[in-house]
């Protein structure tokens, strides 16, 4: 096993996250192609490609071919990858084996700062009571209310797995509007500080696992994703340029190492029948 900069293992799951992040700080910079990371399967590359709402080839990702990779992966996930991985869930048994073990629990690796985030308060609990609890630290940016459809909903959680879960999901997130909120944290580490926020506030709103009052990614390069998706590109691009354009290529070396250090991709792990 090998170790990324914060001296823990790097899971196959969290260096695909460090691939995302490193390939939306390099669209937001405008240097996608100076070069491409690795992913090992193409699942990972179809979960890219769905939370960033880009086809693979608008992507600095690739995939690294190993030995004895399924054929049927490799056809329906590219062929889902190039369509923006705007499609329903992937049929395919080895792909929701890949949705196991990507959503087993890990030690996630200490995250490069960023000051953008995102938080969506789900239907049925009170905006307003929600901002009240917000730390003082952040800071609210953008503000919108619109209702979630299946569609949202898949490409916030495509690992997702299990139709009885989905069903309930869905039924839940789109019974309502939900409040979005465009967030700029601390200058120091949001994304550490975020994980924190969005436990007390799941603590202080949430009912149960799925009513668990927020949504708020655990990692920066979701959070880029959840903005573009839900507050829209412009303003991901506008804010991104005041915030952290700076800090960016600070970011991109530090996934890089976490790119470098992770496990294999949980596609291969354990190894695939031919």
């Amino acid at each position: 096993m090998t170790t990324g900069t914060s001296g823990v293992v790097v899971g196959a799951a969290h260096r695909t996250r460090a691939v995302l992040g490193a390939a939306m700080d390099s669209i937001l910079l405008g240097s996608a192609g100076g070069g491409s990371l690795p992913v090992d399967s193409p699942w990972d590359l179809w979960w890219i490609t769905v939370r960033a709402g880009l086809a693979a080839p608008r992507l600095p990702v690739e995939i690294r071919p190993g030995p004895g990779d399924c054929e049927r992966c490799d056809t329906e996930a590219s062929s889902m990858s190039r369509a923006n991985g705007q499609s329903t869930a992937p049929t395919h048994g080895c792909a929701h084996a890949w949705a196991v073990r990507f959503r087993r629990p890990s030690t996630p690796p200490r995250w490069p700062a960023q000051r953008l985030t995102l938080l969506v308060v789900k239907p049925h609990v009170d905006p307003a009571a929600v901002r009240r609890t917000l730390p003082s630290r952040y800071q609210v940016l953008d503000s919108s209310r619109r209702t979630l459809t299946p569609t949202d909903t898949h490409r916030l959680w495509p690992d997702a797995y299990g139709a009885d879960y989905l069903q309930r999901r869905d039924e839940y997130l789109t019974s309502g509007p939900v409040e979005v909120l465009v967030l700029a944290g601390p200058d120091d580490d949001v994304s550490d500080s975020a994980v924190v926020m969005k436990k007390m506030l799941r603590g202080a709103f949430g009912t149960d696992q799925l009513r668990n009052g927020v949504h708020m990614a655990d990692n920066p390069g979701e959070a880029l994703c959840d903005i573009g998706h839900l507050a829209g590109a412009e303003l991901l691009a506008e804010l991104y340029g005041r915030y952290d354009r700076d800090t960016a290529p600070a970011r991109l070396d530090m996934y890089r190492d976490l790119v470098a250090c992770g496990l294999p991709g949980p596609h291969r792990d354990p190894p695939r029948r031919p």
